[in-house]
């Protein structure tokens, strides 16, 4: 036994010729003496036969070694499929990421997926890249989680016993959060002009729902998947509000229209502009309903170049979709998909040269809401708390992300306090 530098004591001793080396988390000598005695009476009791144990003639009483028979990925997976994951709503993500993984190692036996293993992957994924493809750090830690599950439940129901189990804590990735920007009022000008010219130039229902997705979304901060499912009777003109209680799950392989993303459902204020589109798309499901196709062929045959024929051929061609003929306040506003808002987004980044600045992938969607938050909070004087709720966040952190506050309102002590 000797002292390591920092105090601590550590044995080193061989028995039958093997040997042994401990390091004890203690600076008492005394300690780590009676350790060192205590961890050789336990290695030599552990290197003696049944017999000098005293079992002569009675091996049989004593349990076998357990052998851990091989059990592959694709055998893990079915399992879990059986019992567990087609009981889920996403229950289509977790097999399809462990049939990633087999793509990438192969059909491994579970013995042989170790930490370093796992850590190679991570390198590859992230880093070097898989057949040309680099993943993100969530796609390898959604991949991480799922293995994670699959082997603390194969291990709690006792289909499987592991002896060395991977790291998982200290595998997951970092996630880099996106600074995503605030477009600038002139910005939103530009944007907005974008979009209803290409509407007038088209004079497409699409392209019309996108103009109104941009100039309502810029005022209210919806989520993209909470625009997607709203209803007429969302929409209360009366009293000038709209209420958010439902969004498409976007990123389900079957898409499904559930909660937003909290659960929470909010109502917010509307005026100016956006009440003026929301009501005129109001009167646009009213008149898709009045009519059938057939006569409306007529109409649009009759129709001037225009906003209005663009209507008439969408109902003629039967692409007004999300009507419920028994109940109007049930009619979807909007026929949009996120396909659909990301391809026409990638257009008007290019168009307006977004696509040419350095951080191009911050100008995406969600930088409205981050616009309509900082706005709220620099010209309304918007609370954290009051932010959280216009938002529909669980917390204040949340929403304190979406705010990007410049100098003067700094400066002018404008800002979101939490107290």
């Amino acid at each position: 036994m000797f002292k390591l530098k920092d105090g601590r004591y550590k044995s080193d001793f061989y028995i039958n010729g093997k040997r042994y080396q401990r390091t004890w988390n203690t600076t008492d000598i005394e300690v780590a003496q009676k350790c060192e005695k205590d961890l050789r009476v336990s290695l030599q009791a552990a290197l003696l036969t049944p017999t000098q144990l005293g079992f002569n003639n009675l091996e049989w009483l004593l349990e076998p070694p357990k052998e851990t028979k091989p059990f592959l990925l694709s055998e893990a997976r079915d399992y879990m499929v059986e019992s567990v994951w087609q009981y889920l709503e996403d229950n289509k993500n977790p097999p399809s990421r462990i049939n990633t993984l087999i793509k990438m190692v192969g059909d491994l036996d579970l013995s042989l997926i170790t930490t370093e293993l796992l850590m190679n992957l991570k390198r590859t994924m992230l880093i070097s890249g898989v057949n040309g493809k680099r993943y993100k750090e969530r796609t390898f830690n959604h991949l991480l989680s799922t293995l994670r599950t699959t082997f603390e439940t194969l291990e709690r129901t006792g289909v499987y016993e592991f002896k060395n189990k991977p790291n998982f804590k200290k595998l997951a990735a970092s996630i880099r959060e996106n600074k995503i920007v605030c477009y600038s009022d002139a910005e939103i000008n530009d944007i907005a002009e974008y979009f209803k010219s290409i509407s007038d130039k088209t004079g497409s229902l699409v392209d019309r729902e996108m103009y109104e997705y941009f100039v309502i979304n810029s005022n209210l901060g919806l989520r993209p998947a909470e625009y997607y499912e709203l209803r007429v009777g969302d929409i209360d003109l009366e009293n000038k509000t709209i209420t958010i209680s439902r969004a498409l799950k976007t990123h389900s392989t079957t898409l499904k229209v559930g909660t937003t993303k909290n659960a929470n459902s909010r109502t917010l204020p509307l005026g100016g502009i956006t009440l003026k589109l929301l009501s005129d798309i109001c009167d646009r499901v009213n008149l898709a309903l009045s009519l059938d196709r057939s006569e409306v062929m007529e109409l649009y045959l009759k129709e001037p170049e225009g906003y209005l024929k663009g209507v008439y051929y969408s109902i003629a061609r039967g692409r007004y979709k999300g009507l419920d003929r028994e109940n109007y306040k049930n009619c979807k506003i909007n026929n949009l998909t996120h396909s659909i808002c990301v391809s026409r987004w990638k257009d008007m980044n290019k168009a307006l040269g977004f696509d040419k600045r350095i951080n191009a992938k911050e100008y995406n969607q969600y930088a409205l809401r981050h616009t309509v938050a900082s706005r709220l909070v620099s010209l309304k004087k918007f609370s954290a708390y009051r932010l959280m709720q216009y938002l529909g966040h669980k917390n204040i952190q949340s929403s304190l992300k979406y705010v990007h506050l410049n100098i003067d309102d700094i400066r002018d002590g404008i800002g979101v306090g939490v107290c």
